[in-house]
């Protein structure tokens, strides 16, 4: 289901849609910068960057003005649970981050989802002697490991939501984006948001 953009109590559909979309072009260069930047964070799956990423998005969508909240995933219990699917790596640590753009009500609420962690780069030769976490735009690409898994939908997702709260954009339902650890080894974030 969709957050409606408007309704009879918010007229202007298609002009809130239009200024969205004039918003994401407007600042197509600083989303790509982003992007770019967020792929030069090798997180990993149960690296240390990974922890590093969710605390910035946590700074991040705290300064976008949501309704924030932030926790320490308790691994050890969510390990032992019996419907657990497992993971792959170990994690010293795991955080979970969601923010959420009240809406007015009666509306349906979207929760948009991306995960933080990549795959290890493996066999660097593959990679022809570039640096697998180099973020280099080249065109329109941005080259590294995570730039399309998904990085790319995890700053789409940011900025959506900033254009959202910097336009005011009126929401019946609540927005939710929520950035989570360990989809690339069993779900753990995700089960726990």
């Amino acid at each position: 289901m969709m957050t409606e953009l408007a309704s009879p109590a918010f007229p202007g559909r298609d002009s809130w849609r239009v200024r969205l979309l004039n918003y994401v072009e407007e600042h197509a260069t600083q989303i790509v910068t982003d992007l770019a930047r967020m792929v030069r964070m090798p997180s990993v799956s149960g690296s240390d960057d990974e922890i590093d990423i969710q605390h910035l998005l946590s700074d991040r969508v705290t300064a976008m003005d949501l309704d924030v909240d932030t926790w320490q995933i308790p691994l050890e219990e969510t390990l032992a649970e019996p419907d657990f699917p497992g993971v792959e790596v170990d994690r010293s640590e795991a955080w979970g981050v969601v923010g959420r753009v009240a809406g007015r009500g009666s509306g349906s609420s979207l929760m948009l989802n991306a995960h933080v962690d990549v795959v290890p780069p493996g066999d660097l030769r593959a990679w022809e002697g570039a640096d697998p976490f180099s973020g280099r735009v080249t065109g329109d690409t941005v080259e590294g490991r995570g730039a399309c898994d998904m990085k790319a939908g995890l700053v789409a997702s940011l900025w959506a939501v900033r254009g959202i709260t910097e336009l005011k954009v009126p929401l019946r339902g609540d927005l939710v984006l929520a950035t989570v650890v360990g989809e690339e080894d069993g779900g753990l974030g995700t089960m726990r948001c």
